[in-house]
């Protein structure tokens, strides 16, 4: 049987649950075999100015995640040169696991801002797209000609995630418990001495008040 892998990425600016508990219903609800956890290093669609050192989010991601065994650090982002950009990081995952069958995860505030991703339309040529959304929400996108061009692209069921006659992935929504978590809304807690203890892992606020970050 392939390798069934998803793939996580973000800021993780801080990681928090509302990173972890979508991704473990989804790793679940596929049948992953394995979810790789991909920090970004320059985030295209953020102000640097607001992101912690890749080496700090890095760190904060790996303890977040240790006491998952499905769940993996990926470097790929942190250690590219240049933006940070998913198309390339999909084509670079599909090199390494030829064979996998692969799964890329989002919440559903991402997937309508879709359009404005480089390579938007090429991102199911490299994986199949999970999108988790809160329960009688279902994900609208923005724009009206990416609506158009996957529209006939979507499953209801994960047993359809299969590639079409194009050899393209599909993508699927499905409801999910997500935790009203703002990483913006974190580091606004943690400049004004709050410990946010029952939204981010605790090994994470250690290294947090360790490396004492986002204290200004």
């Amino acid at each position: 049987m392939p390798l069934r892998l998803g793939l996580m990425g973000g800021a993780f600016n801080p990681p928090h649950f509302g990173h972890l508990r979508p991704t473990r219903a989804a790793a679940d609800f596929l049948a992953l075999d394995k979810v790789l956890f991909i920090p970004s290093g320059q985030h295209p669609l953020k102000n640097p100015v607001d992101l912690a050192p890749a080496k700090d989010r890095s760190a904060m991601t790996q303890l977040a995640i240790a006491d998952e065994p499905r769940f993996e650090l990926s470097r790929l982002e942190v250690d590219r040169q240049g933006t940070s950009y998913t198309i390339e990081t999909l084509k670079e995952v599909r090199s390494q696991e030829p064979q996998a069958e692969i799964f890329f995860l989002m919440g559903a505030d991402l997937f309508e801002e879709l359009h404005l991703w480089r390579e938007w339309r090429n991102l199911l040529d490299w994986a199949h797209i999970h999108v988790s959304m809160r329960p009688g929400f279902a994900p609208a996108l923005k724009n009206s000609t990416a609506a158009q061009a996957l529209a006939d692209k979507k499953v209801e069921r994960p047993e359809e995630l299969v590639l079409d006659a194009q050899g393209k992935g599909r993508w699927i929504a499905r409801e999910s418990t997500l935790l009203e978590i703002s990483s913006t809304e974190l580091r606004a807690q943690f400049k004004q001495g709050i410990e946010p203890s029952q939204l981010v892992p605790p090994p994470v606020l250690e290294y947090i008040a360790r490396q004492q970050l986002y204290q200004r």
